[in-house]
């Protein structure tokens, strides 16, 4: 191995590792709900032996049973959104073995895991009661399998058929702000029944495995299956004659120019020859303009210039604080409750190391002022196919 491609390897690791954390945290999301779920369904079974069961009382337990089942079909679909970024569906329809291979693995090894785990949390009653208690292990786990796998067929299914329905193709440089506070903007502001299609790179650094992010930004709470990202991933090589059809194809195309690269400046370029400025969105950060570039390389499309702001970020913030310190609580009982001196001690050392280097990568990072979010929101309305956009109005200029 040269040394070039050694010292490639070595920048990756963090977002191979940050990659590994997403995954957890959105797989132990999904088990504290089952234990949680679980642990009261059982008190509720135990409680009912007590009293005696009446048809009422069945009814309620059962009522209270699906209610706690549906939260583990969206945590399933948030982890099933990781495995979309993890590994990108061909645009062709064709599956990944690797995808297909992570999928059925993680199915088996959490299946065994929660089993036995939930297992435990049984205590020796009479036969009907046991009974109850074990027929609810695999009612929750199959619930957080279907979600994650409704996801996985979902994804796959768009992604091959995207050519037939519209579609919003969202342009930035890698691993910069855009990867981490518009991402979020555009799959929540984005029209129902518009797909957002995003180029992902080879190798992500680890601000672009925000758990949180890549699970539940502009996951609807009706319809938690009708807003998914479609990741797209090509080889160096061959991205720009790959591109061209979505460019030529998307309805509309957002494309952020904060930070200059080589491979902006052609995409640039493709968007003038496909003449697809009409339909474009273009986002600058007002403190940078736009750089090197002329207004007129624009042609008509849109200019949104939006600010960078700390004080719109605290909520998330303080949020994050709240849910990593909460994990970390959880993550360390879990620990102690191992009674394994040796990986006692190094969880209490690596669980709040890792939570104060997830709560800095993931969540410390500013937002983008309120006129901005308008702005792209009534961008997005847009028909650009009746002429409707209003180029380069004072709504839109760079300030």
């Amino acid at each position: 191995m040269s040394r070039a491609r050694l010292r490639n390897e070595l920048e990756y690791i963090p977002g191979r590792v940050a990659a590994l954390c997403c995954g957890g945290v959105l797989l132990l999301i999904g088990l504290f709900s089952m234990m949680g779920n679980f642990g009261g369904s059982v008190n509720t079974i135990d409680s009912m032996a007590k009293r005696g069961l009446s048809a009422a009382q069945v009814a309620g337990y059962l009522f209270a049973t699906v209610i706690g089942l549906i939260p583990l079909f969206y945590f399933g679909a948030a982890f099933g959104r990781f495995l979309l970024r993890l590994s990108p569906p061909h645009l062709s329809g064709k599956l990944r073995p690797g995808l297909l291979t992570v999928a059925v693995s993680l199915a088996v090894i959490c299946t065994f895991f929660t089993v036995a785990f939930l297992s435990r949390l049984i205590l020796p009653t009479d036969p009907i009661q046991l009974i109850l208690k074990f027929a609810l292990i695999p009612m929750f786990l199959l619930m957080w399998i279907a979600g994650f796998g409704a996801i996985l067929i979902v994804g796959h299914v768009r992604a091959a058929s995207l050519r037939n329905h519209s579609f919003v193709l969202f342009l930035r440089r890698f691993s910069q702000f855009s990867d981490r506070a518009v991402v979020n903007l555009i799959l929540r502001k984005a029209p129902p029944g518009k797909d957002i299609v995003f180029l992902v790179p080879g190798h992500s650094r680890a601000g672009d495995w925000n758990p949180f992010l890549l699970g539940f930004a502009g996951m609807k709470i009706l319809h938690p299956l009708r807003r998914i990202p479609i990741f797209v991933k090509w080889r160096d090589d061959d991205w720009k004659e790959a591109i061209q059809p979505l460019i030529r194809d998307a309805e509309n195309i957002i494309i952020d120019l904060s930070s200059e690269s080589t491979a902006i400046d052609t995409e640039l370029e493709l968007i003038r020859k496909n003449n697809a400025w009409s339909k474009t969105i273009v986002l600058v950060d007002a403190a940078k303009g736009l750089g090197n570039r002329k207004l007129p390389e624009c042609g008509p499309a849109q200019i949104v210039s939006y600010k960078k702001s700390w004080i719109r970020g605290v909520p998330r913030m303080i949020l994050g604080l709240l849910v990593v310190y909460l994990s970390a609580c959880l993550l360390a009982i879990a620990i102690i409750l191992l009674n394994i001196q040796a990986v006692s001690i190094a969880g209490l050392i690596l669980v709040p190391l890792s939570s104060v280097w997830i709560y800095i990568t993931f969540f410390v990072r500013p937002s983008i002022n309120r006129a901005a979010k308008i702005a792209i929101e009534k961008s997005l309305k847009i028909d650009p196919k009746r002429g409707m956009f209003t180029p380069r109005s004072p709504m839109f200029s760079p300030r």
